[in-house]
């Protein structure tokens, strides 16, 4: 993860600077005395002050942007040579980013987000729900959401903020709860392959089934019923969770 993000030349350049504040003050008092070698020590933090004041603040767009664009250029260098680990790392920054600096500069009303974003939200939230109503099967990939979960789990609890904050009952609120923790459904597209495929078996209808489809059955059930389980187990955890992460994270509100 941390190769993903952090520019090739940055650990040289930080060992550089490291050794000279070092190497200063030995080489000048070893030179020039103590006298010279210590107060061109002082002197190169005076210096750094000063120039600091005439640069971009930390929190700044123009660091922002730089940021950006060198992670971007790297998540390209990236897919031209197939570094599929490295791009899905250099990505999941990204996002954490952008989601941070909207976070950190949006205008805010008592609920805590914008009437811009409560519609963003609700569009969200709208593209989500139609995703529950039709799926087909309990487990999905998550690959079929309409942006990343922590994306929805945003949106979702700024609308039953925004709700609560207008004396909305609990029992308007808890599709927004449900919703949340149905999050933990949508799972990786090798574990939705395995969970869908178990839960397709037990759709056949009992007419269909002959001596060999029953063999044919009860052999695909031994090959997939223990990692379908095992993703029945997870998600069922991780439904539990996201619902006491959704209260928690309402009741801060």
């Amino acid at each position: 993860m941390q190769d993903a993000i952090t520019p090739p030349g940055q650990n040289t350049r930080n060992t550089v600077m490291f050794a000279s504040f070092v190497a200063l003050p030995v080489v000048g008092v070893h030179q020039l005395g103590w006298a010279i070698g210590l107060g061109g020590l002082f002197g190169s933090f005076v210096v750094s002050s000063i120039v600091r004041a005439f640069l971009p603040k930390p929190d700044s767009t123009f660091f922002f942007q730089t940021i950006l664009r060198g992670l971007a250029n790297r998540r390209a260098k990236f897919a031209r040579h197939s570094d599929a680990l490295r791009v899905e790392a250099t990505d999941a920054v990204l996002e954490k980013l952008k989601a941070a600096f909207a976070e950190a500069n949006r205008p805010a009303t008592s609920t805590g987000s914008s009437d811009r974003e409560l519609i963003e939200a609700q569009e969200l939230v709208n593209k989500y729900g139609a995703i529950l109503e039709n799926k087909k099967n309990i487990t999905a990939s998550e690959a079929d959401l309409p942006a990343h979960k922590q994306q929805i789990k945003d949106a979702l609890v700024a609308l039953a903020r925004r709700a609560k904050a207008s004396g909305a009952s609990h029992e308007s609120i808890e599709p927004l709860r449900v919703g949340y923790a149905s999050l933990a459904d949508f799972v990786s597209s090798s574990d939705a392959s395995v969970a869908t495929s178990f839960e397709n078996l037990a759709k056949v209808p009992a007419g269909e089934l002959d001596d060999s489809k029953l063999r044919e059955l009860a052999d695909k059930i031994t090959d997939s019923g223990a990692g379908a389980l095992d993703v029945t187990r997870r998600t069922t955890e991780e439904f539990a969770q996201l619902t006491a992460e959704f209260d928690k994270r309402i009741l801060e509100s």
